[in-house]
């Protein structure tokens, strides 16, 4: 072998290492070792496929058909960090049938408590409606279309951190409340949606590199902000309470003062955040509402300077 192209499928040069310790010792390499190379030759994709999808949930796919028949579906469930995808096979369900626009409004929803696991609210279409009472994994509202979420901390300290890394990841639709701060990267890739809309989310703290490639939507952010907010930034809207301009990426984004029609989005966001969470941060903001503390955060560029 003289290069790590040579190197490339040839499964007879692999071997496990005999001093492995720890959780590295317990993963059973026997699949990748030790399968004919036949197998590798005549993949079955479908299969294939299969077997990496999570299973539906029984209980989703129940209310999900419901719901579809028009009635009103509630499901209650105490969450663990095994629990990945809620809410994303009753999506799949409503979209085979009615399309990215799903239900009509409130017709199934998802009342949780504990701490969900990866992708919770995933692909979410109109219709459906989270709340969860506790912490959300990874990938939470990934690609979501429509719906409404709102994250409650525990113990009702909004200065927990509740949901994971990559939040909402290329979401293009729906209302979102987090009474709590979020991990790194949230937002990225925030778009508009076909009918011309897009996601609204209020959020009490965001980490590093929120809001990267955001093309659409409306957030506003309640708390501190990581570094390199905007990176990529082309289109949307971020307002930030008491904006810390140094956390900024201001080769793509500019802050700028609010007037009085930002005014008018910012209360509406923030009244709607404490319906929907009860957050006491929200509400002593709303009722010694101050224009000065916000900023206006939008993309230094134009669509022409992008071509």
């Amino acid at each position: 072998i003289q290069n790590l192209g040579e190197a490339i499928g040839r499964r007879d040069l692999l071997t496990k290492k005999p001093d492995l310790g720890g959780k590295a010792a317990l993963i059973d390499l026997a699949t990748v070792l030790s399968a004919p190379h036949a197998r590798v030759s005549h993949r079955d994709y479908r299969v294939q496929t299969a077997a990496h999808l999570p299973k539906m949930r029984e209980q989703e796919r129940c209310v999900a058909q419901r719901a579809m028949g028009g009635d009103h579906s509630i499901l209650r469930e105490c969450l663990n960090n095994e629990d990945r995808c809620v809410g994303v096979g009753a999506a799949g369900e409503i979209a085979r049938k009615f399309g990215d626009l799903g239900l009509p409004e409130g017709t199934i929803s998802f009342d949780d408590k504990g701490a969900a696991g990866h992708f919770y609210a995933a692909y979410s279409v109109h219709g459906m409606n989270f709340r969860l009472k506790g912490l959300a994994a990874d990938s939470c509202f990934t690609a979501a279309y429509g719906g409404t979420l709102a994250i409650l901390p525990p113990s009702g300290n909004t200065s927990l951190t509740v949901v994971g890394n990559t939040f909402g990841y290329g979401a293009r639709g729906g209302q979102v409340f987090i009474a709590g701060r979020a991990g790194n990267r949230f937002g990225i890739c925030l778009r508009k949606n076909a009918e011309g809309g897009g996601a609204t989310i209020v959020v009490e703290g965001v980490a590093s590199n929120a809001f990267q490639y955001m093309t659409g939507g409306v957030a506003l952010v309640l708390g501190p902000t990581g570094p390199n907010l905007g990176a990529g930034m082309t289109g949307g809207v971020v307002y930030l309470l008491d904006a810390d301009l140094d956390s900024l990426n201001q080769d793509y984004v500019k802050a700028e003062p609010v007037d009085l029609l930002d005014r008018v989005v910012i209360e509406e966001m923030l009244a709607a955040h404490v319906e929907a969470t009860g957050s006491l941060n929200a509400t002593l903001l709303l009722e010694k509402f101050d224009l000065r503390q916000y900023s206006k955060v939008t993309t230094r560029l134009l669509p022409e300077t992008l071509e």
